[in-house]
């Protein structure tokens, strides 16, 4: 199985069902309490998944029994409509990054931490994945991400090649949440965060 990353129509967005392969899936399982990180690795069922801490965005990992593929996804509702013009402004958060352990296909993920530092009126975001729980990724402790903003979106890459795009979601920019990749490294991974 691949680790693709899912993107749902953004029109169509329930923070709690997934639409993958012509299938509906409840994010969070039938009988899970959601709690603010979802870790299930039971009964052919895989969760890392966002739970309670935000109100807008979901970001996780998804795989279950019937589906050809493992999914990341990275959403949310109510895109930012006003957006901040001044000031700075950091976000914290988690996602979740995965790589090729083995130099072939991505095979591991991992939980991580995500911060972002924001610069409205230069319109600009730097981030940084780094490990939580203490488990590295690979060879790899950091990744590093930059943006320009454009509008509620941001996009960009840095210059080891690593690919970013996301949006703003919630009342002033009060929550992000995105992916990456970056083919020559083999790694691919989505967050989401909050504004402090």
């Amino acid at each position: 199985a691949e680790v693709e990353i899912a993107y749902p129509k953004a029109e169509a967005v329930d923070l709690d069902v997934l639409n993958v392969e012509g299938k509906s899936f409840n994010i969070v399982p039938t009988g899970w309490a959601a709690s603010e990180v979802l870790e299930i690795t039971s009964n052919n069922v895989t969760r890392l998944v966002s739970g309670t801490k935000y109100k807008n965005v979901r970001w996780g990992l998804i795989s279950q029994e019937g589906l050809n593929n493992h999914y990341l996804l990275a959403y949310g509702i109510n895109p930012t409509t006003n957006m901040p013009a001044t000031g700075q402004a950091t976000y914290v958060g988690n996602g979740v990054h995965s790589y090729a352990s083995n130099g072939e296909g991505i095979d591991t993920y991992h939980l991580s931490n995500a911060k972002f530092n924001v610069n409205f009126a230069d319109k600009s975001l730097e981030g940084s994945i780094t490990p939580a729980n203490n488990k590295p990724f690979g060879s790899v402790n950091e990744v590093k991400l930059s943006a320009k903003i454009d509008g509620n979106q941001f996009s960009g890459k840095t210059a080891e090649g690593t690919e970013t795009g996301g949006r703003f979601y919630g009342f002033g920019a009060s929550e992000l949440s995105g992916s990456y990749i970056n083919p020559q490294a083999t790694q691919i991974g989505v967050f989401g965060a909050q504004k402090q």
